[in-house]
């Protein structure tokens, strides 16, 4: 029992130090430490940027959380933006999702962790390279908004871009290019064990032709040869074509994750 209990103990420190790396990746433009818990603002753009995560710091008695959820709340709203609580495995207390569900809170955006094993061989999904014709390339980030902007059929938000221009640890921005046209774009942001890999888009008139398993496996190959021993990524439990697609690819579910909105 006690080894179980270890190999538990375990996972969960690595876990824990995964939810970490991730908020590097995507890192708030201002955050505020609360007892604990971290408030992150970025001005409304993206939710993973504007949301209390309760990681640490259990308040004592009900009063004292309920109190906590006040304040959080009050902060938002003195930036304009309402309060939303990312729900992990990791907040403090465990029964916070229930108070705020008490409070009025509706859940929205299952988010699912999913992580590949790269110290496999046939950890990294082939990327074409092979072939002479696929090749990874960083672009700029002027370069890289373009690009994607131009597959998604969206201008790119200045906030995007502060985000983008805010990331500490290595990363790329990164298209698969394929005979010199650009067929796919993404951002791998490494901090060793982890590299995540974020913004996956296929060019619209491209998409079901591999492209999407070519960029995975070049930017887990990046990431690879950054020491990164394990890729990740989060994918919203409404996209089933792109949950369909890393499961293909042997991710495998790390844990879930929500968001608690009034």
């Amino acid at each position: 029992m006690a080894l179980l209990e270890r190999a538990r103990v375990k996972a969960g420190v690595e876990l824990l130090r995964l939810e970490e790396a991730s908020l590097n990746a995507w890192p708030a433009l201002q955050q505020h430490l609360l007892e604990g818990w971290l408030l992150r603002f970025a001005g409304g753009y993206s939710k993973r940027a504007n949301s209390v995560n309760a990681l640490y710091g259990t308040p004592t008695t009900d009063r004292a959380i309920e109190a906590r959820i006040s304040l959080c709340e009050a902060h938002y709203a003195r930036q304009g933006l309402p309060a939303i609580f990312r729900i992990t495995p990791f907040v403090q207390p465990d029964d916070l999702d229930g108070r705020l569900v008490a409070r009025g809170y509706r859940r929205i955006d299952t988010t699912h962790v999913q992580t590949l094993d790269l110290s496999r061989r046939d950890g990294v999904p082939a990327d074409a390279a092979r072939q002479g014709a696929t090749r990874l390339v960083a672009l700029s980030l002027d370069e890289w908004l373009t690009q994607v902007a131009a597959f998604s059929g969206k201008p790119s938000p200045l906030l995007q871009r502060a985000i983008l221009n805010a990331i500490l640890p290595d990363h790329i921005l990164g298209c698969l290019q394929h005979n010199g046209r650009v067929v796919a774009c993404g951002l791998a942001v490494a901090e060793p064990p982890y590299v995540g890999l974020f913004s996956l888009i296929t060019a619209p008139a491209l998409r079901r032709r591999g492209y999407g398993r070519a960029l995975v496996g070049a930017l887990a190959s990046w990431g690879r040869q950054r020491d990164a021993t394990h890729a990740y990524l989060q994918v919203q439990e409404s996209n089933p074509v792109a949950m369909n697609l890393y499961d293909k690819l042997g991710f495998q579910e790390a844990y879930a994750y929500w968001y608690r909105v009034r």
